[in-house]
C-alpha cells in the first residue's frame, strides 16, 4: 500500500505566510478632514474603533487618503491645547501623511516598516487602491507568530 505524500506546494498553500491584508481588522472608518474633534470622537465611540481614516473628498478620485486620526490625537490635542473639541478639526490633528501598506506585504517586515516610519496603525490597500482595513502595531504584538516572546517574566524578573 503506498503511502500518501504531501507536495511541498500545496504545504504552501494550506498554511499561507501572514499578510497585512490578512491580519488588518477588516473595514475601515473614514472621515473628512473638516469635521470637528467632537464629532471625530462619536464617530470612534459609536463605531467602537481607534482609528479614523481621513480622506480628501474633494480630490478627484475622492478616495484619496489625507491622513489618520486617533483617539490619542484627539484626547491629547484637546487637553493640551485646553481647547473646546468643537473648534478643532481633523486637519488641526491628523497623522500626515500616513503610512500605507500593500495587502501583500510580509507580516514579518510590518513591525520594523512600522516602526521606522513612527506608525502606530495604517491603512492596508489592495491591489486595486481600495482600503480593505486598519493594522496597528497592537494587533502585531497580539500574534507571537510574528512578533516572538523574547523573554518571559519569573517572580516578578524579566
Amino acid at each position: 500500500m503506498n503511502k500518501p505524500t504531501q507536495k511541498p506546494a500545496l504545504a504552501a498553500v494550506a498554511n499561507p505566510r501572514p499578510t497585512a491584508g490578512s491580519l488588518c481588522r477588516q473595514g475601515a472608518t473614514t472621515i473628512s478632514e473638516d469635521v470637528d474633534l467632537a464629532t471625530a470622537a462619536r464617530l470612534l465611540r459609536d463605531r467602537h474603533t481607534h482609528y479614523l481614516i481621513v480622506m480628501d473628498h474633494c480630490a478627484p478620485s475622492r478616495h484619496q487618503i489625507i491622513g489618520i486620526v486617533s483617539g490619542h490625537e484627539i484626547a491629547t490635542s484637546v487637553v493640551a491645547r485646553e481647547g473646546d473639541p468643537r473648534s478643532i478639526t481633523v486637519a488641526d490633528v491628523m497623522i500626515r501623511p500616513p503610512l500605507f501598506l500593500r495587502s501583500q506585504d510580509d507580516a514579518e517586515v510590518l513591525p520594523s516598516l512600522m516602526h521606522e516610519a513612527g506608525a502606530c496603525c495604517a491603512p492596508v490597500l489592495s491591489d486595486k487602491g481600495e482600503i480593505m482595513g486598519v493594522l496597528s502595531m497592537e494587533d502585531l504584538l497580539a500574534r507571537p507568530d510574528i512578533i516572538p516572546r523574547t523573554s518571559t517574566v519569573r517572580d516578578g524578573v524579566r
